[in-house]
């Protein structure tokens, strides 16, 4: 071998050393034992491996240690090999696919399995109008206005439907004629328009004769209401029936009459009548007489020999959502003039003598 010397000044140069196996390496001033860039290192170098004669560990030449690389401390990306238990990453840190295999985690079994908007989410509900529909977005029904005579505009509003008063009538829920939609104008008009009176011999003792009637919105009956037209005693008596199962819902009120004034016909009475529900009011006699007691509504001409139930198509009365009035008359049989409680089958209405007595059921107990 040259002395350093000799080769000093030289160009970089590499020679190997026949009893070490290293490469001996020239830098221009001094040799340096190692291995050249790219080369293996001959047979003295397998000795430098793990488990041999002359092991050379990872941080004696500036390496990370095993226990280093199993969590990729230092370790430069990518890398693999180390375990996915051994770290973690925060969610904000994660992009792209986060899965990419079948993860048992996002199965369908995790409770709730289902999501619903019950009840108790309803009855959380307040009066709020942020999510209300308007006209560039759909969205929530406005709160009900309440009443039975507006309607929702286009604009969102409640209003009175055009053409009309609007409002509801003064005598909704106060004051009603025991006939059709319960309107006592009606019922006044039609007392007073060419009415013939049944006598208590008209109308027997063996027939209850009966008007039905729908209420437009709910009323607690405190009196019902007749007008008088000749003098009579004890003899008459009415009761109010729900029509469906003929229930009926006062006791069986006798009354006398005077004429030409009006006669109340219980008192407190506390019965309520639902809005929308048919009912009917029946009047009989427990005795025969020659005087007429009531002003009655209707007369001998003009009898509807039909059960108002069994009217056809749109007229029948007791559809699910009637079209027309119950304006109509009928009839069950009693004894002695005594209102059963039920009543028994309903009838058509028979060839009266006389109309049927006029009543209004009124809320106020004056």
């Amino acid at each position: 071998m040259r002395s350093a010397n000799r080769l000093r000044g030289l160009p970089l140069a590499k020679i190997l050393d026949s009893q070490t196996g290293h490469a001996l390496l020239w830098t221009g001033y001094e040799w340096s034992s190692g291995f050249a860039s790219g080369e293996g290192g001959g047979p003295h170098a397998d000795t430098h491996a793990t488990g041999q004669s002359d092991p050379v560990s990872p941080s004696a030449i500036g390496a990370a240690s095993e226990s280093a690389l199993s969590s990729h401390t230092g370790a430069a990306a990518p890398h693999s090999g180390h375990a996915a238990s051994s770290h973690a990453h925060a969610p904000e840190d994660v992009t792209g696919t986060a899965v990419i295999t079948s993860d048992s985690r996002l199965s369908d079994a995790r409770t709730p399995t289902a999501h619903a908007l019950d009840g108790a989410l309803h009855a959380a509900c307040t009066d709020i109008t942020t999510h209300n529909a308007d006209t560039s977005k759909h969205g929530l029904l406005p709160k009900l206005g309440g009443g039975t005579a507006n309607f929702l505009r286009a604009d969102g509003t409640w209003a009175a439907p055009p053409g009309g008063s609007g409002g509801t009538p003064a005598w909704h829920g106060a004051i009603y004629g025991a006939l059709g939609d319960c309107d006592p104008g009606r019922v006044l008009q039609m007392m007073q328009h060419n009415p013939i009176n049944a006598t208590p011999t008209n109308i027997a003792i063996t027939v209850a004769r009966c008007a039905l009637f729908r209420p437009p919105t709910a009323i607690t009956v405190q009196k019902i209401r007749a007008f008088g037209v000749g003098a009579t005693t004890n003899i008459y008596r009415c009761a109010i029936y729900r029509v469906s199962d003929r229930v009926r819902l006062t006791a069986e009120l006798a009354f006398s009459t005077t004429s030409q004034a009006w006669v109340a016909i219980g008192s407190g009475l506390g019965v309520t009548l639902d809005a929308g529900v048919l009912y009917l009011i029946a009047v009989s006699v427990n005795a025969t007489g020659t005087t007429a007691g009531c002003l009655c509504i209707g007369a001998t001409t003009g009898r509807i020999g039909v059960l108002p139930t069994s009217w056809p198509g749109n007229l029948d009365v007791d559809l699910a959502s009637p079209l027309v009035p119950p304006i109509g008359f009928c009839q069950f049989a009693v004894t002695a003039g005594a209102l059963p409680n039920p009543a028994p089958a309903l009838s058509a209405r028979a060839a009266w003598t006389g109309g049927m007595p006029g009543f209004f059921l009124d809320a106020n107990n004056g």
